[in-house]
């Protein structure tokens, strides 16, 4: 973001990050809203998912689908941490030398 983005949204200019936009009037709609302020058009109307395991059309905001049941939330993935054996420092995953003390992990 640069400096006149940031500019914008302080002094209430620019779209902020949690409003969507209208897709009839271009106008930013505020989170609290559920209906577009200027046209009266319904934010559950404008913004659909589509499941891609069934296809069905649901709400922007559903969590999984009402038809198959598929979760829209990412799943949470697990790392590899590697124990130094001589210093006993957790290292990440991609590290292939302990930061702390040198010795090779992998």
């Amino acid at each position: 973001m640069g400096l006149l983005d940031s500019l914008k949204k302080f002094f209430g200019k620019g779209k902020k990050e949690d409003e969507m936009l209208c897709l009839k009037c271009k106008i930013p709609i505020p989170p609290e809203r559920t209906t577009c302020p200027k046209c009266g058009r319904k934010v559950s109307e404008m913004y659909k998912v589509t499941c891609p395991k069934c296809g069905t059309d649901l709400p922007w905001n559903a969590e999984k689908c009402f038809k198959c049941g598929t979760s829209f939330k990412p799943e949470k993935t697990t790392y590899t941490v590697y124990t130094c054996p001589r210093c006993g420092f957790e290292a990440k995953y991609y590290m292939t030398e302990c930061p702390s003390c040198g010795i090779k992990l992998v």
